[in-house]
């Protein structure tokens, strides 16, 4: 099994290299749809949204909350202050380094919400 569908979209893939699932944006939309505080999601600044939906990297200064629990390589989902899902991708940072760095990036964008799936 490479591949976990509902119905007919694709929601996640097995990363072979490491085990994890790697979420999609329809993915993304169900988690945070059913669930009442989904794990691993990153709240970044409003005013960076557009970049992100288009699938640029999260710098680590735009975000504003990240849960402790996330370490690098993990799978996170990004939205904005109102709760809006951006992006999914991957963490290159802890979520306690998320908050206070300042620079550098600290979410890997893989697919924003403004790209076709």
């Amino acid at each position: 099994m490479r591949h976990i569908y509902r119905g007919k979209k694709l929601i996640a893939t097995l990363r072979p290299t490491d085990g994890f699932l790697a979420l999609t944006v329809h993915g993304a939309k169900i988690l945070l749809e059913e669930m009442k505080s989904p794990p691993n999601v990153v709240t970044i600044q409003s005013d960076v949204r557009e970049f992100i939906m288009k699938g640029g990297d999260v710098f680590a200064k735009h975000i504003v909350n990240a849960p402790d629990t996330i370490r690098p390589s993990d799978e996170v989902i990004v939205t904005d202050e109102s709760g809006q899902l951006l992006g999914v991708g991957s963490a290159l940072l802890s979520g306690n380094d998320m908050k206070y760095f300042k620079r550098g990036v600290a979410v890997r964008v893989r697919r924003g919400t403004g790209k076709d799936e």
